[in-house]
């Protein structure tokens, strides 16, 4: 069975779903919106509109991503960053997202990631290179480490 054609109003209100549903970058929209038959010209148009309208805010997606990020999956700045450029978000959006994340809760967080991986049994290299993996920096865990004693 064939695919029916939407218009563009049509997919123009898809894409305010798929908006509204969770904090979206203006390209997983723009994929989206190629998915749904919006010819690559009115792409950017639909984009610019949906930016207008509030839908689209690649700064307020960087802030909650990498939020969410170092919250619920415990990721280090490294990693978040790589996601942020993944996503296709300005490196200045990204800087301004990871400089929001307080130090001291990035320390407590590495030092409990840390104490976790310690308590499963791991050799101090393998948390080292388990916490690079994280994206976490290499000198912050090697000196999180050291005041553990674990080095």
């Amino acid at each position: 069975m064939q695919k029916q054609q939407l218009s563009e109003s049509e997919v123009l209100e898809k894409l305010r779903s798929f908006c509204a549903y969770r904090e979206r970058a203006s390209s997983e929209v723009g994929v989206r919106a190629k998915e749904l038959g919006l010819s690559a010209d009115k792409i950017d148009t639909a984009i610019n509109q949906l930016e207008q309208e509030g839908f689209i805010d690649d700064q307020r997606f960087a802030e909650l991503y990498a939020r969410s990020k170092f919250r619920q999956n415990q990721w280090g700045r490294y990693k978040i960053r790589e996601g942020l450029y993944s996503k296709r978000v300005k490196e200045s959006f990204a800087e301004i997202a990871l400089a929001e994340l307080d130090q001291d809760d990035y320390e407590k967080q590495a030092k409990e990631l840390i104490e976790k991986f310690d308590g499963q049994g791991y050799a101090a290299d393998r948390i080292f290179q388990k916490m690079k993996a994280k994206g976490y920096e290499g000198d912050l865990v090697y000196s999180v480490m050291q005041g553990m004693k674990l080095v």
